[in-house]
């Protein structure tokens, strides 16, 4: 064999073991946008249970507070509260979406390395036949 064949094997060897790392990467950071995705999606189901669950609070408390300028300012401290909720709740739907897009970039990106990978294998293969048929002896 001579020099330029074992260096071009050797180039094509090096860029599908790249593919090969760059696919693990793609698949490792896919997985971990998605489990960050699931935590957001988890805040936000919490953050609207809280939100459900205060609202009969609410309709206890009104029984036993003694006066409306009392009920007034409590009414606003809620509102503001409520308000923050719903912004947090909002902060971590759209923190799920964009996880949720990135991870399925991710995986489309993965698809697309393996794609090349495959594409790298086929050329050493058409190479290494290409090679092995001109140092074949002619009959």
């Amino acid at each position: 064999m001579n020099d330029d064949y074992r260096t071009r094997m050797d180039r094509l060897d090096g860029r599908i073991a790249d593919c090969e790392r760059r696919i693990g990467q793609a698949q490792e950071s896919a997985r971990e946008s998605e489990k960050q995705a699931r935590a957001y999606d988890e805040a936000g189901g919490i953050l609207a249970s809280c939100s459900q669950q205060t609202e009969g609070i609410w309709q206890d408390l009104r029984q036993h507070v003694k006066g409306d300028a009392e009920w007034r300012r409590l009414e606003q401290d809620d509102e503001e509260r409520t308000a923050m909720c719903a912004q947090a709740r909002n902060a971590c739907l759209e923190a799920y979406d964009d996880l949720v897009r990135q991870a399925r970039r991710e995986h489309e990106d993965a698809l697309d390395i393996r794609e090349e990978q495959k594409n790298l294998q086929r050329a050493k293969r058409e190479y290494e036949n290409d090679e092995n048929r001109r140092r074949a002896p002619r009959a």
